[in-house]
């Protein structure tokens, strides 16, 4: 059911859980993997748009920017994300504010959980006739997400990012949604 890589990628991240949920006193924890300071955030992340209801599985990049509301790399934070998504005759691209809230489980180490959301627009550029009922053009749609990331803060200057759970809705003419499942990084300022 899930491709080897996938199961890589699941395995990964609860190691990551599991490291911070086990982590020793925090004099032992290197100075390189310590919270961050820093209030913006800004993300690459790359992976798949999974089909869950007649959406098309696609490769996909993700770009979020976020400004933390207290100054300091968790809490609450608004931002804007840019996706876009590619296969054969194919392309969406997605903007819009983006809100999320960085929840760090120990207070030590730059272990991050956040659940975030996101409203914006997308607009479906099909060329091959084989999606939204066999017809060529450009096409608009509201889009929503909401999912789970978790970041790991890395000498208080950048973060790796694994992105387990996120729901992608596209509402309009049609009505499509898929499973994003991301890997990436990013630096903090």
């Amino acid at each position: 059911m899930f491709t080897a890589r996938a199961r890589r990628l699941v395995l990964a991240a609860l190691t990551l859980v599991t490291l911070a949920l086990l982590a020793p006193r925090a004099e032992a924890i290197p100075s390189v993997l310590r919270p961050g300071t820093r209030p913006w955030m800004f993300t690459f992340a790359l992976g798949g748009g999974i089909n869950i209801i007649d959406a098309p599985s696609q490769f996909k990049l993700e770009q979020t920017i976020h400004y933390h509301f207290f100054g300091r790399t968790e809490g609450p934070a608004l931002g804007l994300y840019t996706d876009e998504s590619f296969r054969s005759n194919l392309f969406i691209f997605q903007v819009g504010p983006h809100f999320t809230y960085d929840i760090q489980p120990m207070r030590n180490l730059g272990f991050l959980i956040s659940p975030f959301v996101g409203l914006g627009y997308s607009v479906v550029a099909v060329s091959d006739g084989r999606f939204l009922g066999g017809r060529d053009n450009a096409y608009h749609f509201f889009n929503i997400k909401f999912g789970v990331q978790t970041k790991l803060v890395l000498g208080n200057r950048g973060f790796v990012t694994f992105q387990p759970f996120c729901f992608d809705l596209f509402a309009g003419d049609d009505f499509f949604m898929r499973f994003d499942l991301l890997v990436g990084g990013g630096v903090t300022f």
